[in-house]
């Protein structure tokens, strides 16, 4: 049942930031529906409060068995929601931003996984701060695809306030940070590969100093390993 909650969760907060995003995606995101006018903002926030309710009534079965569960995933989507809202918009600020998205996509399953599973979250500490150092690098890179529409609505993140360059070089130093990290702290077999992965995301990230126009072949080379990195660090 948890799968398919964060199903519903990544439909919602997805669905609702789209609505929220309408003016920036018009500028940066061509053919998309919203802005074109294929899907109506009506069928679309109809859309996006079903997703809600229904997730809303997936946590059902999940409280009577796991509540402290429970509270984890109603704060997921509270996060999803005010990732996007008016006024609120925690996108806006670049940690912050990729904070949100990273608990929603890796650092919240994997609690989700340890409760469900009766092992002890901090066993996973060791997972979870390399990951979210690699995903603040990796969300990095959508953000430059943004830039044009991010300055549209004022939001801040490291392209729109550094521009690419600078952004490029903070990216780096989160790659080292998580390489150095996993060296101190991480003891598996897979240890100096998963290393040298961080140092060949660092690599990849260089591409978009001159060509930053391939954001998004660098994004999904990025995300791929990313999923490999976090397979062999979750392996004991």
């Amino acid at each position: 049942m948890s799968h398919f909650f964060f199903f519903l969760s990544t439909a919602f907060l997805n669905s609702f930031n789209n609505l929220m995003d309408v003016a920036a995606d018009s500028v940066t995101k061509n053919g998309f529906p919203l802005p074109t006018g294929v899907i109506g903002r009506g069928v679309a926030t109809s859309f996006s409060l079903v997703v809600l309710f229904i997730a809303f009534v997936t946590l059902i079965p999940i409280d009577l068995k796991w509540p402290n569960l429970t509270i984890i995933l109603i704060l997921d989507l509270i996060l999803g929601f005010l990732y996007s809202a008016p006024k609120i918009r925690l996108k806006r600020f670049p940690i912050l931003k990729g904070t949100i998205l990273i608990l929603h996509t890796a650092i919240i399953p994997i609690i989700a996984g340890a409760l469900v599973s009766n092992k002890n979250v901090s066993d996973y500490l060791t997972v979870i701060v390399p990951l979210y150092l690699i995903g603040l690098a990796v969300h990095t890179v959508q953000d430059i695809g943004d830039i044009a529409g991010d300055v549209l609505v004022g939001d801040w993140t490291f392209p729109s306030i550094f521009g690419v360059k600078i952004s490029v070089l903070i990216m780096l130093l989160f790659y080292l940070a998580a390489a150095v990290f996993i060296w101190i702290w991480v003891n598996n077999g897979y240890k100096n590969f998963v290393i040298l992965l961080c140092f060949v995301q660092g690599l990849l990230s260089l591409l978009l100093l001159n060509r930053p126009t391939i954001w998004k072949i660098v994004y999904w080379m990025l995300s791929l390993i990313s999923v490999v990195v976090l397979f062999l660090l979750l392996i004991k």
